[in-house]
């Protein structure tokens, strides 16, 4: 296989596509249209199955990434990669979008119940706050605060900067709160449960 570095590619004329072919066929399997937008495997937006990709801006000028598969079944259309191997995808069925990340047996050990999930989720913080971007109100949770009780749940650090003195936000993945809440959602429903059991036997003792 050969490599050709290029400072810039252009199309003879610019008034038409820039269409690049690696398969030595007629037809391009990326295509550069004359607004930016960009195209792979196809020639227009991917829909209804046509298969393909493309990144172009919409109507309102918000850059969007189209991916699109000719298959209803189980496909994977983003894949996330590591040197331990795939850690994560996101796939589509004939009906639903799908956002995974690793989750076999086979790459566990020392699995163990859960415990104390009711204490901890009262450590939990959740809170109604406002949006500096745009002064949109929402419920969440502020990512300190979550990472203090579910550290797997917030990524980065407390006023973290970078070499020029930025801000690195924080961040948080939601999901990761659903075993805990889980865990919990068991225990309440365990001593519900007792109490019941225990009204039970009252009622019967009267």
């Amino acid at each position: 296989m050969s490599t050709i570095k290029v400072d810039s590619i252009e199309p003879t004329d610019p008034a038409n596509p820039l269409e690049i072919s690696t398969s030595g066929g007629t037809d391009a399997d990326v295509t550069v249209d004359t607004s930016g937008a960009m195209f792979i495997g196809t020639t227009s937006v991917p829909v209804n199955g046509s298969g393909g990709a493309a990144f172009r801006a919409d109507s309102n000028n918000r850059k969007n990434l189209y991916l699109s598969t000719s298959s209803s079944f189980n496909q994977g259309l983003i894949v996330f990669d590591n040197p331990n191997g795939a850690v994560g995808s996101i796939t589509v069925s004939g009906s639903a979008t799908s956002y995974n990340t690793s989750s076999d047996y086979r790459l566990k050990t020392d699995a163990q119940p859960m415990t104390g999930a009711s204490d901890r989720v009262q450590a939990l913080k959740p809170v109604n706050f406002e949006w500096l971007s745009d002064g949109t109100r929402v419920d969440g949770f502020l990512a300190h605060e979550l990472q203090a009780v579910v550290p797997e749940a917030a990524t980065g650090t407390k006023d973290a900067v970078d070499e020029d003195g930025n801000p690195e936000y924080q961040g948080i993945d939601q999901s990761k709160l659903v075993p805990l809440l889980t865990a919990a959602l068991q225990e309440a429903l365990t001593k519900i449960d007792s109490l019941e059991a225990r009204l039970d036997s009252l009622e019967l003792a009267k």
